[in-house]
């Protein structure tokens, strides 16, 4: 979800960003054979070659995969050396296991990345342990920034999951047998607009 609306809120904003002239979602998914970094390697090879922003969606406890890709080929000392600025974006739910995995992931880089925490109330409705947790506490030493991504009614959310339609389309596509009701599609765009606002806030680290 939140990646599906950061995708959106790129694409809106590419006339605003000084260097990138398009926005690109990439799911990275483990799989194939260990050392085999071809496909995310391609992330960087196309972010290079079109001049763009490049949003890549992990799966969940994917810190170690990710470590291994970085390492393979000094990533974090190659990306600016050709002019990439990397931002690490982490999707809290205010769990134990998210706020675990958190933490892993503040190990890799050591301040080579740009930091973003996004708190997700689609998922968790309680942060406050991670309010308290040493992982906040890391994030904002090293400068990084924490947003709300507020809940989108049930009802509707299932509606577009099912469907896979993206968040511009379920707030103003009126005709289709995928089409959200007229009150269904007004709560998409008052979320998708709330959305909007609070990753509007993070200025030049989106």
């Amino acid at each position: 979800m939140v990646h599906r609306s950061l995708g959106a809120v790129c694409s809106r904003r590419c006339g605003r960003i000084a260097r990138h002239a398009d926005a690109r979602l990439w799911r990275l998914r483990p799989g194939g054979r260990p050392g085999d970094f071809a496909s995310a390697d391609e992330i960087v090879n196309r972010a290079l070659a079109a001049d763009r922003n490049v949003v890549v969606d992990l799966p969940a406890q994917s810190s170690r995969i990710l470590q291994r890709w970085l390492d393979s080929a000094d990533i974090l000392r190659f990306a600016p050396e050709a002019g990439i600025r990397l931002t690490l974006w982490h999707v809290t739910d205010g769990t134990l296991d998210s706020v675990t995995d958190l933490e892993r992931t503040l190990e890799m880089g050591r301040g080579a990345f740009s930091l973003v925490v996004v708190k997700n109330h689609g998922r968790g409705k309680d942060f406050s342990y991670f309010s308290t947790s040493d992982a906040k506490r890391r994030v904002e030493e090293r400068g990084g920034l924490v947003i709300d991504v507020p809940e989108l009614d049930p009802t509707t959310m299932t509606h577009v999951d099912r469907s896979s339609m993206s968040f511009w389309a379920a707030a103003n596509v009126a005709e289709g047998e995928q089409a959200l009701s007229p009150m269904q599609r007004q709560r998409a765009r008052m979320w998708l607009e709330r959305c909007y606002q609070s990753l509007g806030t993070l200025g030049d680290a989106l």
